[in-house]
């Protein structure tokens, strides 16, 4: 059965359709105030750690805050942003935040 088009997914319905992605690797639920609320990895070769989640965390929030001043002095609409992606030659990093909450996914660069 389909749900109405304005009932929200929970948490665990979206992390589920998350990680069917190809290339999924990982990811880290945190509040908004930095700690890890929820992890995990695809498999044990990703080596994500608490103690790596948390070093991500205290990267990412700070980093997705300044994105979102710096939209407001170019006098764009920081409301609109929905999520940030970061991109190297062997992953990519997604974040969205969401009320108190910021999900983090880790994935391999599939293209």
């Amino acid at each position: 059965m389909a749900q109405p088009a304005n009932q929200k997914k929970s948490v665990d319905e979206v992390i589920k359709e998350i990680k069917m992605q190809p290339g999924f690797k990982a990811y880290i639920l945190l509040n908004n105030d930095g700690i890890v609320v929820r992890m995990d990895q695809f498999d044990e070769n990703v080596g994500l750690s608490y103690a790596k989640a948390v070093h991500y965390a205290s990267h990412i929030l700070p980093l997705y805050d300044k994105t979102r001043k710096q939209m407001e002095l170019m006098a764009m609409n920081p409301a609109g942003v929905e999520s940030i992606r970061l991109k190297s030659n062997s992953q990519e990093v997604i974040v969205s935040q969401i009320a108190q909450y910021t999900l983090v996914v880790i994935h391999e660069d599939v293209h």
